[in-house]
């Protein structure tokens, strides 16, 4: 077949045969291509069929390790397809390339391809550095590498474009994924960076014009009362009722300067997201205060009701300072409802220590103290404490214990109890066998050695929590060793003992009866005493302690020859 290129615009689709592999293949643009193992079976299992959704594999939210069933996470967007934006075999809405250059040759290895660059053309300035290619701002799709008419389809006996995903550069190299293209890759040398959005030329019937994040909505102010004269933003094709950018060419005082997706994500479907930019809920202070605010249910526009009024980005939003004014009400008990909200916010004074809010009603009505000082009011303190015991009569046992951790949280310098969890994590293979599921857990391990078990204490509202972690023993439990017969030789007033010990026997005590001890190391060792009077008898007791720490007595009790008469 032929395939004809307009310029930087990518075939749909291309058939392509490795050489001596018999097999043809189907391949589509970059990242739904042969580079990343995706074939059109993946999407297309049973033919004339319903192609699968593209949330099956479009799932990784973490921004890396992107692979053919982990793709970047989608959210539908007002439950439309993703193919109402997005086409997946080309990307039309590259007709301006990031950057444009040449290679001189290229090797293969494991599961990727690096070309040598030999010139290299920004498009913009932005784009100038390697670094950025292999993954745009946020947890998005890197950039393509598009070589067109670089690949020979044996089959058409002509070359047809190769596209790959670009996975690392440096000012000399780029390397892409897949080794697909092998000795195919034999036509031209010229290479293109494309943005990997694969953008539809026309939405809701609309031309869009789309050369990277920063036209998601653009306005040209030339349109009467400065609107836009051209609304062909990809937001802009389809809104009719939202407050800003709209199809019409008006609302476009939003935000004009910035990316749509630095609020609204792709992977939220767009929803508007505190987390981009906040790190959410915002960690300040010690026992992150603010952070629990959030979390028991009061949303930011709660405090901060100037910058987000009804839901609503206001002016004074991103504009780099701190507005804390309080909204009209705050959520209080079920048969309550809503409370009126007042308060008095004083920032802290250069900027430096906590702000304080005087009069405050949210704190009067739930009993906390008003006015209130932002740090000190509320502040959770977790700290982690762990014991391992091991079992005197079970094997490879140890009992653990966390119960003297502390969790609390200071209202007012305070302290009041709050309920946190236990995670535990034994550092071996084994299984639960006691305790009471929470701070105290016996563990029997399935192997005996030193293993580094820890437990994590959780306070689950605000999330803080804390580590500790010890080393210990998983022992069989040896039973006592056998009992000894001891023989005693008496030589005027010296004694000398022997008896069979087992083998592993680490101390020896040996008390004589006339208030002296001595200490062997080894079972071999000579037991000998010499006593200062005779003419009586005395009733000697001998301790033994094994490597494992058992001790054993023995007396005349057990051994008559533990008693000596001295002449």
């Amino acid at each position: 077949m032929k395939i004809n290129y307009r310029p930087f615009l990518s075939v749909l689709l291309a058939l392509f045969v490795l050489p001596g592999s018999g097999q043809a293949f189907v391949t589509a643009i970059a990242p739904h291509g042969a580079g990343n193992g995706v074939s059109c079976t993946d999407c297309h299992p049973n033919h004339l069929g319903a192609a699968t959704p593209c949330v099956i594999c479009h799932t990784n939210n973490t921004g890396g390790g992107y692979s053919k069933n982990s793709a970047p996470l989608v959210n539908t967007h007002m439950s439309l397809e993703c193919t109402t934006c997005h086409t997946p075999h080309s990307s039309p809405q590259c007709g301006t390339p990031l950057a444009a250059g040449s290679f001189s040759g290229f090797t293969t290895s494991g599961a990727t391809t690096t070309f040598t660059i030999s010139s290299l053309n920004p498009t913009s300035p932005d784009w100038g550095n390697p670094a950025r290619w292999p993954s745009k701002s946020g947890p998005e799709r890197g950039v393509i590498f598009l070589v067109r008419n670089g690949l020979w389809n044996p089959d058409s006996q002509s070359f047809i474009d190769f596209t790959a995903e670009v996975a690392a550069a440096d000012a000399s190299s780029i390397t892409v994924t897949g080794t697909h293209a092998a000795g195919n890759l034999t036509g031209s040398q010229d290479f293109y960076l494309l943005y990997g959005q694969m953008m539809r030329s026309s939405i809701n019937g609309k031309s869009v014009l789309f050369s990277g994040p920063a036209t998601f909505a653009v306005s040209d102010g030339l349109a009467a009362g400065g609107r836009d004269s051209t609304p062909d933003g990809v937001c802009q094709v389809c809104h009719s009722q939202t407050d800003y950018w709209r199809a019409d060419g008006t609302g476009t005082n939003h935000n004009g300067s910035l990316v749509c997706t630095s609020c609204h994500a792709h992977r939220n479907g767009f929803q508007a997201d505190c987390n981009l930019c906040h790190n959410y809920p915002p960690r300040v202070g010690p026992g992150d205060s603010h952070g629990r605010h959030t979390l028991l249910g009061y949303g930011c526009d709660t405090c901060h009701y100037e910058t987000i009024p009804a839901g609503v980005v206001g002016p004074t939003h991103n504009n780099g300072t701190i507005n804390v004014t309080p909204g009209p009400t705050f959520p209080g008990r079920p048969a309550d409802g809503t409370r009126p909200l007042t308060f008095s916010y004083s920032p802290p004074a250069n900027g430096i220590g906590p702000g304080s809010c005087a009069g405050n009603s949210c704190h009067a009505y739930w009993g906390f103290s008003d006015p209130v000082t932002w740090v000190i009011n509320s502040n959770v303190v977790v700290i982690a404490q762990i014991s391992g015991l091991h079992a005197q009569d079970a094997d490879r046992t140890l009992d653990f214990a966390a119960d003297r951790s502390s969790c609390y949280e200071l209202v007012n310098n305070q302290p009041e109890e709050r309920l946190c969890g236990y995670t535990w994590d034994f550092g071996g293979a084994g299984s639960i066998v006691g305790g009471n599921g929470e701070d105290r857990i016996t563990y029997q391990y399935d192997a005996t050695g030193a293993y580094a078990a820890a437990v994590t204490v959780t306070e689950p509202l605000t999330g803080i929590s804390d580590r500790k972690s010890t080393i210990v023993n998983a022992e069989i439990v040896e039973p006592p060793p056998a009992s000894a017969d001891f023989a005693a030789v008496i030589t005027g007033k010296t004694v000398t003992l022997t008896a069979s010990l087992p083998a592993d026997i680490a101390r020896i005590y040996v008390y004589w009866g006339d208030r002296a001890r001595t200490t062997y190391t080894t079972s071999n060792s000579e037991m000998k005493h010499t006593y200062t009077l005779g003419g009586r008898s005395y009733d000697i007791r001998v301790v033994t302690m094994d490597s494992h720490h058992n001790e054993v007595n023995y007396t005349s009790a057990e051994d008559p020859d533990l008693t000596v008469a001295i002449p």
